[in-house]
């Protein structure tokens, strides 16, 4: 709704939308379910308004639609969450109509949204070189329509840079679907966590690390994934290194030495440049005595610098997104085999949000989210246990961060890597 307020309504993002809408039931609303209208973002002059539920059908690929859904009808709503439904939906068909949503609550006249000015092909390079991927994307999405307006809806064909910003998009959004403000833990009373707290004051006065994990319920498994499927969130307070050398810690993946993290055997990977949004693969096979075998992780490493950030009311950050490789990624990248004797890592879906930390100059807090599925019998892995391994290997790397990159910065290659890339690292030195 304040994406609505803020920017034209016209080209409001209604799955964002939709998305707020599908928690207000808890899941148990099945005709609001988040995966229905995920990927649907509204053309208003091809929508139209008449219910509370978005559909394409087949019989009009390019058209999207309100199909008709009584929400009251949904008898496990409570009527808290009938109100909240019903408010969403109004805006929605607002949206489909072009009527301002903050005109429709102060009971304005209804009147169109303003014109948007037309967009250009060197706005969306622009934003892709300063690493703003999801207003890349925004830009593109009414570029595109312009020209599908104009008859010329294949002129981006083939196009380097437009190619590997749907391909990250592509990837946030799927990880953002999965892992959104459902996922992140109710408070105290919210009993299906195994949790920890651990503070530091070796690291700095103010670092805290917070770590929750649970097993996957209901519709947050991945029907076609392994048996023991976990959710994992966590948030880190005060870590003592800039917002723009942490991001270049996680990007530069070529740089990060196995002796950082413990009981590593491996650790490898490469960044790519603007015409890969700037993300990186990462690869990483983990020995921990905690566990029955060696852990493979092999990930493609997304990154969106953003003016707020997708988990609440945090200002102006980075948004890192790791997920497993499909088919198109090992098309494009170089990527390495599995290693011998380990379980590699599957449905990994990993989430991170990065902001200054307020009032502390040079420090990062971080919201973390991610999921992670393991071929072996849930009761293999009790919470307990999994709650030792995070807690231990979260810590084992925060300390080893201090101790052999905050501490040592200057004797490593990072700031030649930030120096060389001005346009995407001097961005998030303006967050």
């Amino acid at each position: 709704l304040e994406l609505c307020r803020r920017q034209s309504v016209a080209h409001g993002r209604a799955r964002l939308l939709a998305t707020m809408g599908a928690t207000c039931c808890t899941g148990s609303c099945t005709d609001m379910r988040q995966e229905d209208v995920v990927d649907i973002a509204v053309n208003p002059s091809e929508a139209y308004s008449g219910g509370s539920r978005l559909s394409r059908p087949n019989d009009e690929p390019g058209a999207l639609k309100l199909r008709e859904v009584s929400v009251s009808s949904q008898s496990s709503c409570s009527t808290e969450a009938h109100g909240e439904a019903s408010d969403l939906w109004t805006a929605l068909e607002a949206v489909a109509s072009e009527v301002p949503v903050a005109a429709l609550a102060a009971g304005q006249p209804e009147t169109a949204s303003p014109p948007v000015p037309p967009r250009s092909i060197e706005e969306v390079y622009e934003l892709c070189r300063r690493g703003r991927l999801l207003e890349a994307m925004e830009s593109l999405s009414c570029l595109e329509r312009d020209l599908a307006t104009r008859g010329d809806a294949s002129a981006l064909d083939g196009d380097v840079l437009v190619a590997g910003l749907r391909a990250s998009h592509a990837r946030v959004e799927r990880s953002l679907a999965k892992l959104g403000l459902d996922a992140l833990p109710a408070g105290e009373q919210d009993r299906r966590w195994a949790k920890a707290t651990i503070r530091d004051p070796q690291i700095d006065p103010l670092f805290a690390l917070d770590i929750h994990v649970r097993f996957a319920v209901g519709c947050e498994r991945d029907p076609h994934g392994p048996s023991a499927q976990v959710i994992t969130c966590a948030t880190s307070t005060a870590f003592p290194l800039d917002i723009r050398r942490l991001v270049a810690l996680y990007r530069e993946a070529d740089l990060y030495k196995r002796e950082w993290m413990m009981d590593c055997e491996r650790s490898d990977g490469h960044a790519g440049g603007a015409e890969r949004m700037y993300a990186a693969w990462n690869h990483v096979v983990n020995a921990s005595p905690l566990l029955p075998v060696k852990i493979d992780m092999l990930t493609i490493r997304d990154f969106a610098i953003c003016q707020k950030s997708p988990f609440g009311n945090q200002g102006p950050g980075v948004l890192v997104v790791d997920t497993c490789p499909d088919a198109a990624d090992v098309e494009e990248w170089s990527l390495p085999a599995q290693a011998p004797r380990s379980v590699r890592l599957s449905s990994v879906c990993f989430v991170m949000y990065l902001t200054p930390t307020p009032g502390r100059p040079g420090h990062t807090d971080a919201v973390v989210l991610a999921t992670a599925g393991a071929p072996m019998p849930q009761w293999l892995l009790p919470l307990s246990l999994l709650k030792r391994f995070f807690a231990s290997y979260c810590m084992s790397g925060f300390r080893s961060f201090k101790a052999h990159v905050v501490d040592d910065w200057g004797d490593l290659d990072y700031e030649r890597r930030i120096s060389g890339c001005p346009a995407f690292y001097g961005s998030i030195s303006k967050t």
